[in-house]
Order: C-alpha cells, then sequence, then structure tokens
C-alpha cells in the first residue's frame, strides 16, 4: 500500500491543481483541474483543461479508477462515451490494460487513457469530425469489436470460447479443447502459443472481468 501512495504523490506533482476530497470508505478521491496539451498527426494540437474526480478503489495492478468529468462539458450520454453511472468509458479494460503495461503508474494511466479521451473530446467541440484515435460503438457490441482486435479473432464466438479458457486456470484450460476447433487440446494446438502472448500483461483476472462484462450470466 505504501508504494500505492507514492504513486498518488508523484501524480499530485505532476498534476498540481488536482487535490486529495473526503471519500467514501475504501475509496481513494482526487478531484480538481486537469491541464493538458495534446497533439497527434492529423489533428490540430489543443490546450485545455477539465474539472474531473478520479476514485481510487485498489492499486492500479488489480483495477483501473473511475475518472468522472464534474464540470459540465460533456453530456453524460452514452454517444459521448459515458457510462451510466457518469464514468468516462475511456477505451475497453484490456485495452487500458495493453497501453499501461505490466506496470502501470497513476501518471500513466492519465497521460495516456484519460488525457487522450479528453482532447478527443476538445477536437470534437471544435467541431472535428472525427476522433483521431477510432472510436468503437459504447457498450457491450463496442467491446467485443474491440477484444476481437486485441486477441485477432474474426468471429465474436471463437472470441467467446478463447476469453472463456483465458480466464480460467491454466492447468485447468490447457485440458480441454481448443476454442478453434480443431479438436486438439488447448496446450496441444498452435493457437496456444499465440493467445498466451497477451498473458504477459493481460492477468488471469483482468480476462475474467472482461469476460464477465460482455457475457455476465457466463453463457
Amino acid at each position: 500500500m505504501k508504494a500505492f501512495e507514492s504513486s498518488v504523490e508523484v501524480f499530485l506533482d505532476a498534476y498540481p491543481l488536482m487535490r486529495y476530497r473526503p471519500s467514501a470508505k475504501g475509496i481513494l478521491r482526487l478531484a480538481g483541474r486537469l491541464e493538458f496539451a495534446a497533439v497527434t498527426e492529423g489533428a490540430p494540437s489543443m490546450t485545455d483543461e477539465y474539472r474531473i474526480q478520479i476514485d481510487i478503489s485498489s492499486p492500479l495492478d488489480r483495477a483501473l479508477p473511475q475518472v468522472f468529468e464534474v464540470g459540465g462539458r460533456i453530456p453524460r450520454e452514452g454517444r459521448y462515451h459515458v457510462n451510466p453511472d457518469g464514468s468516462l468509458c475511456l477505451g475497453s479494460m484490456l485495452r487500458q490494460r495493453l497501453i499501461l503495461g505490466a506496470q502501470p503508474s497513476l501518471v500513466d494511466f492519465v497521460d495516456k487513457c484519460v488525457v487522450p479521451f479528453l482532447y478527443g473530446h476538445s477536437l470534437r467541440e471544435s467541431g472535428a469530425a472525427e476522433l483521431p484515435f477510432g472510436e468503437l460503438e459504447h457498450g457491450a457490441v463496442g467491446l467485443v469489436d474491440d477484444y476481437r482486435l486485441i486477441f485477432d479473432i474474426p468471429e465474436r464466438d471463437g472470441l467467446r470460447r478463447l476469453m472463456r479458457l483465458l480466464a480460467m486456470k491454466r492447468r485447468r484450460a490447457n485440458k480441454l479443447p481448443c476454442y478453434c476447433g480443431c479438436g486438439r487440446r488447448f496446450a496441444a494446438c498452435s493457437q496456444h502459443r499465440k493467445a498466451h502472448v497477451l498473458r504477459r500483461t493481460l492477468s488471469r483476472l483482468d480476462i475474467k472481468r472482461a469476460y464477465k462484462e460482455i457475457w455476465p450470466t457466463g453463457a
């Protein structure tokens, strides 16, 4: 926990307009103005600021923070990529995990996940027709599309079978039929090594949570 608190201190050094705020038990809340300057190829540079709130319930290697825009600039609607609880949809959970790498930090989370989202919204406010980093459909449909890209699987059902295997303990999953339908055990199929490359960054718990987001009944 000490390392986690140290990470928060580093974050506050990087973003001095953010402060601790009282919060519910077990949640560390940071709130204030987040200033940024951003640019990407094919889009104009932007300097802007938003009032945001970051709720942290666990260290980043266990759960990603929830981020809220509290200044009233971003409508609380799905088409603006805002979740029903008001938190910003910064991208799929597994995509954020891959962006942050195996040793995530709070500063990296804001720089690589939060700022690009806010930059995209600033561009939208200025009249941009498309977001510079692409735009998936909000909700489960967009999650499936992104995870199909991540795991390089064309069909939804194949994605479901693979994620179900990767959400299990490896010893158990290796004995089951491979998701590709070849009839071999998962461990004996050439797809096994390909699938497990991503496990260097994505934990079994990450994949299990992502699976339940799309298939909450375990179907």
